[in-house]
């Protein structure tokens, strides 16, 4: 078994310097197909790692997307709601003040 610290062309490389001249062509040949199948390792490792991890990006960002949509939803019906006259004007009528200000948010909409 194989330490962290130790590659799989580690030991390749000492038994490469020591194989016969027969073997070093196959030694030449060994190095960069072990160097890929390493390569191809770590990226495996690190796609299994990342992968819980972007799980979790998308779900966060698929609530942030659905909570802005509820936010925006409601910036929308609170300025239809400014817009329109306001329904305590139907039950304010006898109080001066209150029918300048409702005839003034008439007015001016």
């Amino acid at each position: 078994m194989i330490d962290d610290r130790t590659t799989l062309s580690d030991p390749v490389e000492e038994l490469c310097l020591f194989a016969s001249k027969e073997t070093l062509a196959r030694c030449a040949f060994l190095i960069p197909v072990v160097t890929i199948m390493e390569e191809a390792i770590g990226k495996k490792i690190k796609t299994e790692e990342l992968a819980p991890l972007e799980k979790t990006v998308n779900s966060i960002s698929e609530a942030i997307k659905a909570e802005s949509e509820i936010w925006e939803k409601n910036v929308v019906d609170l300025k239809a709601n400014l817009t329109g006259p306001s329904p305590i004007c139907n039950y304010l009528k006898d109080v001066k003040e209150a029918k300048i200000l409702c005839s003034t948010q008439t007015s001016s909409n």
